[in-house]
């Protein structure tokens, strides 16, 4: 039997808010047909092409994966969150938020 791909869907955020200060993000990832081995979150620029790593989360057996992101650390702008679910077999699948950083007045 193939391998079916990993399911990943963001929670918070889903796309559009403006944002500030630490971000609770939350991203659901589950396998139809085994167990997520990793959930990255990914920080790019669009206007630099710039992408970043800012969590590798270990599988788990909720499929409820959270990480607090300090937006402080990029500067202000628009950005595009990515979360890549990657199963025990190695199938990937891939969703993405744009969010709009504010932290400076």
């Amino acid at each position: 039997m193939a391998n079916k791909q990993p399911l990943v869907t963001f929670l918070f955020p889903t796309g559009g808010e403006t944002v500030s200060g630490v971000l609770p993000i939350t991203v659901q990832a589950t396998d139809p047909d085994g167990k997520i081995a990793w959930v990255y979150l990914v920080q790019s620029d669009p206007l630099t092409a710039k992408h970043v790593t800012i969590a590798k989360l270990p599988g788990n057996d909720t499929g409820l994966y959270t990480f607090d992101w300090d937006t402080t650390t990029v500067p202000d702008g628009l950005r595009l969150l990515s979360a890549a679910a990657i199963d025990n077999g190695g199938k990937r699948m891939v969703d993405r938020a744009w969010i709009i950083i504010k932290n400076t007045v």
